[in-house]
């Protein structure tokens, strides 16, 4: 599934267009994928599944080394300040359905003002959460915590 991914940005980088990278990345995807398939994997289904393990290992190391060399630092760099730069508050408004905003008060990719801004600009009703101490991905670091929040908030919409 990262190919994908790393092909959305790669492309990204090259044209200057996400749609286009996103429609030539998924495209690429699924034909490196049909080209693994037959040329890799379908051979070994016959064979122990030692044999698997090994070339998706060999696989996982090729990809990764292609990854590493498709782009360079400032790319990468130019890359993470455009992402840095995403605001969706903007778009809140256009959400009519009950939220539930849970934000990591540590999140370094988010500010906790941003968090407050889209669950005070969602036009449904909105609940803010804010947890003390995680980083960008609560329901990785608090899954317990995190589910307790969305059980509590399903049960005020019954």
């Amino acid at each position: 599934y990262m190919i994908g991914a790393y092909l959305a940005v790669f492309l990204t980088a090259k044209t200057g267009n996400l749609f286009v990278a996103l429609v030539l990345g998924l495209a690429i995807a699924v034909a490196v994928g049909v080209l693994v398939e037959k040329l890799f994997i379908a051979r070994l289904y016959a064979r122990d599944h030692l044999y698997q393990v090994l070339v998706t290992y060999g696989l996982i190391l090729i990809f990764n080394e292609l990854q590493r060399i498709s782009t360079t630092p400032a790319i990468a760099a130019r890359l993470l300040a455009a992402a840095l730069e995403i605001d969706v508050v903007d778009l809140a408004a256009q959400v009519r359905c009950p939220t539930l905003v849970i934000h990591g008060e540590l999140d370094e990719y988010g500010t906790t003002a941003q968090a407050k801004r889209i669950a005070d600009g969602v036009s449904g009703p909105a609940q803010l959460e804010l947890m003390p101490g995680i980083h960008h991905v609560p329901h990785r670091e608090a899954e317990q915590q995190v589910l307790t929040m969305l059980a509590n908030f399903m049960a005020t919409l019954a």
